[in-house]
């Protein structure tokens, strides 16, 4: 169950480094500005997504008073009722967010995904960082309410 926790503070570390690294270098390129057409369709989203993502924070000052993490799924419980209305729009827009893609675009977004801190990754990994996030943190917590009753069982 530890590893498990553990996993869901990685993970989200792991996710918020991604959405940096989208914003940061992607988003915020004038390059890629210049040429973009559609930057709305891309990356707003990814904006609110950073803007939303306090549950790191709030997760690490749970952490500090239970030495134990056995608040970690009222802190998910409560970070999901939260305001996730812009995933479901984002992920019902993934299918239309590269259709506007023109060549000079294609060859901006291939020198910016050169670059070290994608870690040669293109910029489709980090637009679908919020999807993956979502179905993660759903086994992620399956497993630890799953460990938490096994552990009860036993002892």
């Amino acid at each position: 169950m530890q590893n498990s926790m553990y996993e869901v503070f990685t993970s989200e570390q792991m996710y918020l480094d991604g959405l940096t690294v989208a914003v940061d270098h992607f988003q915020n390129s004038q390059e890629l500005n210049s040429v973009l057409t559609s930057i709305d369709i891309l990356f707003i989203p990814l904006s609110m997504a950073m803007c939303v993502s306090s549950f790191l924070s709030l997760m690490v000052q749970k952490l500090d008073s239970s030495l134990f993490c056995d608040v970690i799924c009222d802190v998910v419980h409560q970070y999901a009722t939260g305001p996730f209305d812009f995933y479901v729009d984002y992920i019902r827009n993934m299918p239309y967010q590269n259709c506007h893609i023109v060549p000079r675009v294609v060859e901006v977004l291939s020198k910016l995904e050169e670059h070290p801190c994608c870690n040669r990754l293109p910029l489709e990994s980090f637009l679908c960082l919020p999807f993956q996030r979502i179905s993660r943190l759903k086994i992620l917590m399956e497993v630890i309410s799953t460990s938490g009753i096994i552990i009860t069982l036993a002892g």
